[in-house]
């Protein structure tokens, strides 16, 4: 949050607070306290994605603080905002451009942990087959963000492209395998044995919550 300091004559302050609720009613917290003359101050720790006000006092040494400020209401950045912001110089670039033109756009190169500068096309979700008892199952592998990445992945499956014969039907394999960077392997496998159909598909939709 930012701020003007007007303090006239007599009225130098020892610094500001910067206070946040989650209800413009309260109760409100104490973000952060700042040294005199400052004019922004930084509220941390606070959850991605979610609303909430902001007001500012001032503080004078002899206890005798200011009113508070009007609240003025916030939102803060989702994840994917915070790492468009980062990686990008951006929190509202597009979510579908593709900036190095290696097929992946924006928010799949989040959700992939990919350099969205660089030709991520090795580091896609990738096909396979596993055995499972006579049968023989089509897999898509992929890495994806461990914790509150903010995203929901969802593995669809097909006997073709068409819009409307995708459903979420593939089943994990296994335990997810940790990258030790923040994120992990994962392979989901078909249910319909490659025997029983001419064709199948498998595709990675990625979502916001």
């Amino acid at each position: 949050a930012g701020w003007a300091d007007i303090s006239g004559p007599g009225q130098d302050e020892s610094g500001f607070r910067l206070e946040v609720s989650a209800d413009v009613r309260g109760p409100w917290s104490i973000a952060v306290d700042t040294p005199a003359n400052a004019t922004n101050g930084i509220a941390a720790g606070l959850p991605a994605a979610s609303v909430g006000w902001v007001r500012v006092r001032s503080l004078f040494g002899n206890g005798d603080d200011s009113l508070a400020t009007d609240p003025l209401f916030a939102t803060t950045w989702s994840h994917f905002q915070q790492w468009k912001s980062d990686a990008l110089g951006d929190f509202n670039a597009p979510d579908l451009a593709d900036d190095d033109s290696d097929g992946a756009v924006t928010l799949m190169e989040y959700a992939l942990a990919t350099d969205p500068f660089a030709n991520s096309s090795a580091e896609m979700p990738q096909f396979g087959t596993v055995n499972v008892a006579a049968d023989t199952f089509l897999t898509l592998t992929f890495r994806r963000r461990i914790g509150s990445s903010g995203l929901i992945y969802t593995v669809e499956s097909a006997g073709g492209i068409a819009a409307g014969q995708w459903l979420a039907e593939p089943v994990q394999l296994g335990m997810p395998v940790g990258n030790g960077d923040g994120t992990e392997g994962v392979t989901y496998r078909d249910i319909v044995p490659v025997a029983e159909a001419c064709r199948r598909f498998m595709r990675l939709r990625v979502s916001e919550q």
